[in-house]
């Protein structure tokens, strides 16, 4: 098959293209009817070129490749099946009727059922020389058992109403319907009988719609739906359903040259030889749906898929999506002409003829990469062999391109630094962009590919980015004697700064006396020392000699503790707890079991290492019992708890449930504030006061909800506030 053009000269003539001995009218179809010809050329892709007078330049390429629509006489642009009848005349089921392709040129065949839709499933080709065309048919007066008898030349076009069919003659095939059913019929006059049915694909949860029916040579059924795959061996239904994939839709079932079945699903292709399958679906690196299959005389196994064509020989995948320049990817059927040589495609937009022999002559082209766009922050640089961008360039852009004209759309480009272990990225977008790249010397390598080719040789881009001028010596000099000079004043500031803080130290050391000197007055509450004498008296007085004896004790080792550790203005956790241990008990038995107390510490807390200032829980303790809990008249509860934070600081929390914090100034007298606890934050404010500028280091807040009421003190103690012991 030879297909040249032709360019008239003469005004009046246009542009022609010869084809299989027929004369096209390019001009017609283009808008060129009357257009002068001024050049046709070939370039090294193959593709022709025209030029006109005043009408703009035309490039034609793949002329391999023939497309069919509506304007050509095609019934309709979705084509679901393609097949051949005995005059290897080609038989097109589309969405909306038939067509025979003959002499080049298309024909439409009557399907002889009525109604807006005639959706062509199938075509094949029975022993008794017969074409049998079954589908659906929206026909409500005849029902789906009507058979409509057709004729074209010499040969009888059988059409019936089913969902899938596999016929030997008018006097048996086998069908599959909407709902998994298989039977055997026969088509008689204008009604097609069925002698029996079985339901294969009983699914309750959805109707099972049969796709495929074929027989292979050893005489066994294979069943495709939308359900799944299943083979009928000597009347023994088999079914796969430990392939997931074969538990997909069943999109197309062929047997090749070689007795391989081979399986389209909508998740991919798989093949069966030898009861062994090979599993093709991961094609491309993802699952894609295969909707149709055809065999080459080379051995060649071409897949129509929703992304495109894909060609499987030689144990390589080729994908032609991008480079046959159909009208839509999304293929439903395929139908190989051994004699002729041609594929021919169905899409949804349309009726492709690929000339395979024409096809394969095409030489496989390796693109060259050029950069066309060299830009900086806000500048634009010319190419040459070497760039050189300032030390401020925060951005530099690169546009690039590889001029191919039969595939555009299937160009991929990588990229990489010369460095040794750099990688190449890859990219569809011919541009690049470098954000912040550091000074030095570059070398871009820049190559490109068309998807199914080869790497053509890598471009190189040369360039340096300067090195800013508080990079060189003399700033480094001035550097250093501006340094000098700012240790020097940065000297004189810290002498004058630590006669400061040694006026201020004195200061402090003086008010800190004088608080120590306070604090120590209000260790020990006289009412609690004289409370406590009391209890006593009254244990004795009632006989009572050991609880007396035991109270007497504990109230003897609080002296004792107090009277120890009060000259320290810092101690230990474990005596602070010890100590506020003792207190609590004698308040509980004092007050006769009137609260509980509870004092926890975490795991992050050694209370043996760790040092607090003297005397911080306590007066908040007794301020929870005396005006917090019993004067609520009820059994309350106090909780003490220690944790250190996640920013290392020592967190104190004293809870309790009495009356709650705004009634319990009421109890206490108007404009009083207890005077320990004034005492702990004029000591933690001075001590913290270089680091924290008088911080909030303690909190009380009232507690309030639908359960319970009761008031929260909360004692922050950063790490200048608290040591721990090595």
């Amino acid at each position: 098959m030879i297909s040249l053009i032709y360019g008239f000269h003469l005004q009046t003539e246009g542009l022609y293209l010869l084809r299989d001995s027929t004369l096209v009218n390019l001009g017609n179809l283009l808008g060129l009817n009357k257009s002068q010809i001024n050049f046709i050329q070939k370039d090294i892709e193959g593709n022709i070129w025209i030029g006109t007078f005043g009408q703009g330049v035309y490039c034609f390429y793949n002329l391999a490749l023939t497309i069919f629509t509506p304007k050509d006489g095609l019934q309709n642009n979705y084509v679901l099946s393609i097949n051949a009848d005995p005059d290897n005349r080609i038989v097109i089921g589309t969405f909306n009727g038939l067509n025979i392709y003959d002499n080049n040129k298309l024909e439409n065949l009557s399907t002889g059922f009525k109604g807006d839709y005639h959706y062509i499933r199938g075509i094949q080709k029975g022993e008794d020389n017969k074409m049998y065309i079954f589908g659906s048919f929206e026909d409500k007066n005849n029902g789906i058992y009507k058979i409509s008898t057709n004729k074209y030349g010499n040969i009888t076009y059988r059409i019936f109403n089913i969902a899938a069919a596999l016929v030997k003659d008018e006097n048996y095939y086998m069908w599959g319907g909407w709902d998994g059913d298989i039977g055997t019929g026969k088509l008689s006059g204008a009604i097609r009988t069925e002698n029996s049915i079985n339901n294969i694909f009983n699914d309750p949860e959805q109707n099972v719609r049969i796709n495929k029916i074929v027989i292979d040579y050893l005489g066994n059924y294979w069943i495709g739906s939308t359900g799944g795959l299943c083979r009928i061996e000597n009347n023994k239904t088999i079914y796969f359903r430990n392939h997931i994939i074969l538990t997909k839709e069943i999109n197309d079932i062929k047997q090749d040259r070689n007795n391989v079945i081979w399986i389209a699903t909508s998740e991919g292709i798989v093949s069966f030889k030898n009861n062994s399958w090979t599993d093709y679906s991961n094609l491309f690196g993802k699952n894609i749906s295969i909707n149709a299959i055809a065999f080459d005389n080379g051995n060649g196994i071409w897949l129509g898929s929703n992304h495109g064509l894909i060609l499987l020989k030689n144990n390589k995948i080729v994908d032609y999506s991008e480079k046959l320049g159909l009208l839509n990817n999304e293929i439903n059927a395929l139908y190989y002409d051994k004699k002729e040589n041609i594929l021919w495609i169905g899409t949804n937009q349309g009726l492709s003829k690929l000339d395979i022999r024409i096809f394969n002559k095409y030489k496989e082209i390796v693109p060259s990469t050029y950069i066309t766009m060299i830009n900086a922050d806000d500048s634009v640089y010319n190419k040459n062999s070497q760039i050189i961008f300032p030390s401020t360039t925060k951005k530099i852009h690169l546009k690039f391109t590889s001029i191919n004209f039969s595939e555009p759309k299937s160009i991929i480009y990588e990229y990489k630094f010369d460095r040794e272990g750099e990688k190449w990225s890859s990219t569809r977008i011919p541009e690049i962009q470098f954000a912040s790249l550091q000074q030095g010397s570059y070398n871009l390598l820049i190559r490109s590919k068309l998807s199914s080719g080869k790497w053509d040789i890598p471009i190189n881009f040369t360039f340096t980015i300067t090195t800013p001028f508080y990079k060189n010596y003399y700033f480094y000099s001035l550097i250093l004697l501006l340094l000098i000079s700012f240790i020097y004043l940065v000297a004189k500031s810290l002498i004058s700064l630590k006669q400061k803080k040694e006026m201020i130290k004195k200061e402090a050391e003086h008010q800190v006396i004088l608080l120590k000197q306070q604090a120590l007055a209000a260790m020990m509450n006289p009412h609690f020392v004289f409370n406590s004498l009391n209890s006593i008296q009254n244990f004795i007085n009632s006989h009572n000699l050991n609880e007396a004896n035991s109270y007497l004790t504990n109230f003897a080792k609080l002296i004792r503790l107090n009277l120890n550790i009060s000259e320290y203005s810092e101690i230990t956790l474990e005596e602070e707890l010890r100590r506020l241990s003792l207190y609590l008990s004698l308040e509980k038995k004092r007050f006769g079991d009137d609260f509980n107390f509870f004092i926890k510490t975490t795991s992050r807390v050694n209370t043996e290492k760790i040092k607090i200032p003297n005397m911080i829980i306590q007066p908040f303790v007794e301020n929870s019992i005396r005006h917090g809990i019993l004067p609520n008249g009820n059994k309350g509860n106090l909780d003490i708890s220690i944790d250190i934070n996640n920013s290392n600081e020592l967190l104190i929390i004293i809870e309790d449930d009495g009356v709650g914090f705004d009634k319990s100034l009421n109890v206490k007298k108007s404009g009083h504030i207890s005077k320990g606890i004034k005492i702990i934050e004029n000591r933690l404010e001075l001590i913290s006061s270089k680091k924290y500028n008088k911080r909030k280091l303690i909190q009380i807040e009232k507690i309030e909800s639908n359960f319970r009421t009761g008031t929260r003190v909360t004692i922050l103690l950063p790490e200048d506030l608290f040591s721990k012991i090595d």
